[in-house]
């Protein structure tokens, strides 16, 4: 269970049974709360990152909100390279656990901002939009960070760090958010568990795998895709085309 001192302000108080041992330090009261920021990061009682994720999520959505909003009159180009320099912080999320279905709610959200930058339809397939801004799903990239901390830790000099992810791998397994979130990451990009613990580790195997993952056809539809945008948006001119056979275009090509 979190403990604070009274000293701050919590975010919430339990609804519960107050326990009847209080506990007091420099003469200050320790209250008993379900969930606590520490350091950006949101700590739940429960040991679950739905709270972190849904509040990361949602200054992700404000922060999309901003870059349409206020740059608006921009073209295209230039608003998408506002949107990956101001909206691609993801703080904290080495630490989410995988598995939580709120990290797809996150990874929705970034991509519905993707289309509204590039002004593409709802239904546009998922992988259109990273093909689109040169890069790897933003899950990919989330599990890219994740394997780069923990290999960072594996290999830094603090001992308790490194046992604890040590641990983790081969003994708690699917009971260690770092155990099932390697798993995962071993599965998804075929590499064996124990290749993280060698000094010459890197975390862009996910961008090898992912840049496998991507056929010619492919770079040919985005090809097309991206002339049919900036015709769309005058900086193409194609005569020939009227509006409606360019966005009849763009949303054939969006849903391939």
């Amino acid at each position: 269970m979190v403990i604070k001192s009274h000293c701050s302000r919590p975010i919430n108080t339990p609804t519960g049974t107050r326990p009847n041992n209080f506990f007091h330090v420099g003469g200050q009261l320790i209250e008993f709360v379900d969930k606590w920021p520490h350091l950006g990061h949101i700590i739940a009682n429960n040991l679950s990152d739905e709270n972190d994720i849904k509040c990361r999520r949602n200054s992700l959505i404000g922060q999309i909100n901003n870059v349409l909003c206020y740059f608006n009159k921009l073209n295209t180009v230039t608003k998408v390279k506002l949107l990956n320099s101001y909206c691609s912080s993801f703080y904290g999320c080495e630490l989410w656990d995988f598995w939580d279905d709120g990290v797809e709610d996150f990874c929705k959200a970034w991509r519905q901002g993707q289309r509204a930058v590039w002004k593409l339809p709802k239904n546009t397939h998922r992988r259109v939009m990273p093909l689109m801004r040169n890069s790897i799903p933003v899950f990919d990239e989330i599990c890219r960070r994740f394997l780069s901390f923990v290999h960072k830790c594996v290999i830094g000099e603090c001992e308790v760090v490194k046992f604890v992810i040590i641990h983790g791998f081969y003994c708690g397994k699917m009971f260690s958010f770092c155990g099932h979130n390697a798993i995962l990451c071993s599965q998804h990009y075929d590499f064996n568990l124990s290749d993280i613990l060698h000094t010459n580790f890197s975390a862009n195997v996910v961008k090898e795998r992912c840049s496998e993952r991507i056929s010619d056809d492919d770079f040919v539809v985005i090809n097309m895709l991206m002339e049919l945008v900036f015709i769309r948006d005058g900086v193409f001119v194609a005569p020939e085309l009227s509006r409606s056979d360019i966005n009849g275009f763009i949303e054939a090509l969006c849903c391939i």
